[in-house]
């Protein structure tokens, strides 16, 4: 069975018809579905840390800014939205931005919410004549 993302790291003309321009600038791109495919300049310096640098890019928003759009989900305007089309430093706190939340929820519909009830524990009589309560996980 074939990937629904395919993600990879390429340099300048990749064969896709959109080719790099080496560091800085376009940092990666992504098509949206049905293709998925996720494309990272590897002429680019990306970093698994949060760091405030011009040279560095933080790989976990550059790909969750294409995952965005491989799901479907086009630029934002809004600054601070995932989705914004020039990069921007997140902390590693970042939460989806309420425009963010809401494009993907237009897309794919608001989570279902189920609610259940608080376990009840289980109540046994044991040989030795004493009770006890035990919750099953």
């Amino acid at each position: 069975q074939e990937a629904d993302l395919k993600i990879k790291f390429q340099a300048k003309d990749h064969g896709d018809g959109y080719p790099f321009d080496g560091p800085g600038s376009t940092l990666a791109h992504a098509f949206y579905p049905t293709a998925g495919d996720i494309h990272f300049d590897d002429d680019d310096d990306f970093t698994d840390e949060y760091k405030d640098d011009d040279q560095l890019y933080t790989l976990r928003l550059v790909a969750a800014h294409e995952i965005g759009h491989a799901l479907g989900l086009s630029h934002s305007f809004e600054q601070g939205s995932l989705m914004y089309p020039m990069y921007q430093q997140f902390n590693s706190t970042y939460e989806l931005s309420s425009d963010d939340q809401e494009g993907i929820q237009t897309l794919y519909g608001k989570p279902e919410i189920k609610s259940t009830p608080p376990e009840q524990p289980k109540t046994t009589l044991s040989s030795s004549s004493f009770i006890t309560s035990t919750y099953s996980s």
